[in-house]
């Protein structure tokens, strides 16, 4: 059909159509896209969470072998020796190993990736 033919009505009407139909569809894919950004953001700031959570617990745990290394150094050796063999409640060696066990299971975490 030509165009000359139809109404002023008819025309317009078209025209609205058109842009509404675009408009319709800008908005569908302007909110999948947004949905796709929002996910993949979130999995990113979770993958760094991970990684840092990691990191500050490897950082504890360092820092408590240093305590423990300080405080065997500075203790006299009657002492490391009867807290060595009854493990009294300053053992410096049991702060240690809970916290190096902290950080193994925290870069366990990091290495197997973030849940989801």
């Amino acid at each position: 059909m030509h165009s000359s033919r139809w109404s002023l009505r008819a025309k317009l009407l078209l025209a609205f159509s058109g842009v509404s139909a675009l408009s319709l569809i800008l908005a569908v894919l302007s909110v999948l896209s947004l949905t796709l950004l929002n996910k993949r953001f979130s999995n990113f700031v979770e993958g760094i969470n991970t990684e840092a959570q990691a990191a500050a617990d490897v950082r504890a745990a360092v820092d408590g072998r240093a305590v423990a290394v300080r405080n065997l150094v500075l203790a006299e050796p009657s002492t490391v020796e009867r807290n060595v063999t009854t493990c009294a409640p300053p053992c410096a060696h049991t702060a240690g190993a809970a916290a190096s066990s902290r950080a193994n299971m925290a870069l366990g975490r990091v290495l197997t990736g973030p849940a989801g």
